[in-house]
């Protein structure tokens, strides 16, 4: 630990802390906001949003606006957000974004007088930028309005660095987002999965088509890959949306399989008596209490004593990508994939995963032609009542 102090002139605080009072901006001309000895008086969308500094800045002409906010010191989170007169309410928030940097983008702004304000997640020097350019056509899967098409199993890498914050979420924060489209002819089970780049923080959302209604199914945070599970999804147009609250690169992948009837696996408890998954995947609900510890398994705790077991088996005809979500169930699972002549067989290269707090055991598999067991576990030593959603595609 490093303590430093330092002592100088007295430096009467910042006065621009209202829309009121707000300083005036430049588009392109950086400015130096000293977050020290003010308070929030704004309201905005950004989680964590406290003290704040506003600057006002005015346009003569349609434009998008793009603000920039860095931390100097690298002790403390930025978050900007480009208002709207009168600067009062929720509804005047027009963008607003907290990373490092925080890159928060209004599109085709009106003439007129606006403002951005910067806030932080502690006191800090912010470094605050403005960029005002001719507004850009909008992107593709910018709006609800015209979604971007997406076919199940397919995994599209999408950019966020050029779009919006268009849509809300009932989870998550304001974030960067992009919107895609899944047509069912037939009621089907849909399962969204969603991985991040490093460090960033996403949403994903499942909302009916023109985002209008109740959301089939919401998930944030940082750990990757999300997933939402929305089953028994009626025929029709249905929407996924993707967020990123940094901006960075994220792929998103829709798996989906007939509606299913979960399937009890009793007993189970060995190689001969295992339970087979449908070749097109399934619902399949048991309960490892009383159960017997017949096997281990790579992930599972160091110290942890071992847990009851049940056994599945999966029989693949061709190559196919294979994901095991044990969400729902009530206690921390574990869940491997195994293959081999002898009972258990080895693990497959990365076929462990363990559950912990709210967070399921998820596997996501490149599986080859051939048979396969899967092992429903506990982790350290736990067991209970568990349910593991299979979904299966091509690669």
């Amino acid at each position: 630990l490093r303590l430093g102090i330092a002592l100088g002139a007295p430096v009467a605080a910042p006065e621009n802390e209202t829309c009121g009072t707000a300083l005036p901006i430049l588009p392109g001309v950086p400015v130096t906001a000293p977050l020290l000895s003010v308070e929030q008086d704004l309201v905005t969308s950004c989680d964590g949003w406290g003290p704040e500094l506003v600057y006002e800045f005015e346009l003569t002409e349609v434009s998008d606006v793009e603000a920039y906010a860095v931390s100097e010191d690298g002790l403390a989170e930025p978050m900007v957000a480009v208002l709207d007169e009168p600067c009062a309410a929720l509804e005047d928030d027009l963008a607003c974004a907290r990373g490092t940097p925080a890159v928060a983008l209004a599109r085709s702004l009106q003439p007129g007088r606006h403002y951005v304000a910067v806030s932080a997640s502690a006191p800090t020097e912010l470094t605050l930028e403005l960029d005002v350019r001719p507004p850009a056509p909008l992107l593709g899967g910018d709006t609800c309005a015209e979604p971007l098409p997406l076919a199940p199993g397919d995994r599209r890498q999408v950019d966020l660095r050029e779009a919006a914050d268009d849509v809300t979420l009932s989870c998550g924060g304001a974030a960067t987002d992009v919107v895609f489209e899944i047509e069912a002819t037939e009621p089907i089970d849909l399962l969204a999965v969603l991985r991040l780049s490093e460090g960033d923080v996403g949403t994903l959302g499942i909302l009916p088509a023109g985002c209008a209604g109740e959301g089939q199914g919401c998930a944030n945070g940082a750990r990757s890959p999300l997933s939402v599970l929305a089953p028994g999804l009626a025929a029709g147009r249905h929407l996924l949306v993707v967020e990123s609250r940094d901006a960075h690169p994220v792929e998103l992948a829709a798996l989906t399989r007939p509606v299913s009837i979960p399937l009890l696996v009793a007993f189970a408890e060995t190689c001969e008596d295992a339970v087979a998954i449908p070749v097109e995947g399934g619902a399949l609900v048991g309960s490892t209490a009383g159960a017997r510890d017949d096997h281990g398994a790579s992930c599972d705790a160091a110290d942890g004593a071992g847990a009851p077991d049940q056994m599945l088996t999966l029989s693949l005809p061709e190559r196919r990508r294979v994901v095991l979500d044990a969400r729902g169930s009530a206690y921390p699972t574990l869940i491997a994939v195994r293959s081999g002549a002898d009972c258990p067989g080895d693990e497959v290269p990365l076929g462990c995963a363990a559950g912990y707090a709210d967070q399921p055991s998820f596997l996501d598999l490149i599986l080859n032609a051939g048979d396969y067991r899967v092992q429903v576990d506990g982790y350290a030593g736990a067991s209970g009542a568990w349910r593991l959603n299979v979904f299966v595609s091509p690669p």
